[in-house]
């Protein structure tokens, strides 16, 4: 199966889901990731869109906790991560996403990202949105690499290719 039908299988087994499930296993991996990045001082990550694992509320807690709260943004055809303070900070970009408005990078070293997935296999390797952003800055990042996903989007049909970068563990709701 080409990454092009992979893709659309699990973007149509999301957009087809109960979003009660998709929010009450997002509480669950939410509750995992916490206690993987609760020690970090910089998180990188992604603010969901709604089929996506949720992350609004992780976020929240990182922010309360202090923590300094990177999330990516695609600018000039590339993707930066952004320092984030506040939600209010964000808006709606030309993809749909929430995103913030400020363009300027951060700076510092990230100590961890927590990254999204539609599809993962056995090997960590993720199946992106087929734009290749986070494989092409994953490829520079030699910190610690969390996807989170759904466990239905288990899919062994996933084949890397060279320019794919595994993350270093995945996390479910189970």
């Amino acid at each position: 199966m080409s990454k092009a039908e992979l893709r659309k299988k699990h973007f149509d087994r999301r957009n087809n889901a109960d979003p009660v499930l998709i929010q009450a296993a997002s509480l669950r991996i939410q509750e995992k990731i916490w206690n993987k990045i609760k020690d970090a001082q910089t998180v990188g990550i992604y603010i969901a869109m709604e089929y996506e694992v949720q992350t609004m509320a992780l976020i929240d807690r990182l922010l309360k906790a202090g923590k300094t709260v990177c999330v990516p943004k695609i600018l000039h055809n590339t993707m930066i991560f952004v320092r984030l303070r506040n939600f209010g900070e964000c808006a709606t970009s030309k993809f749909g996403i929430l995103e913030p408005v400020s363009n300027e990078p951060y700076q510092g070293p990230i100590d961890i990202h927590v990254i999204p997935m539609l599809a993962y296999n056995d090997r960590n390797y993720r199946l992106g949105y087929g734009k290749g952003y986070y494989d092409l800055y994953l490829a520079g990042y030699d910190g610690v690499k969390l996807g989170i996903c759904f466990s239905e989007d288990h899919d062994n049909d996933l084949i890397e290719g060279g320019h794919d970068v595994p993350v270093d563990e995945i996390l479910t709701e189970i």
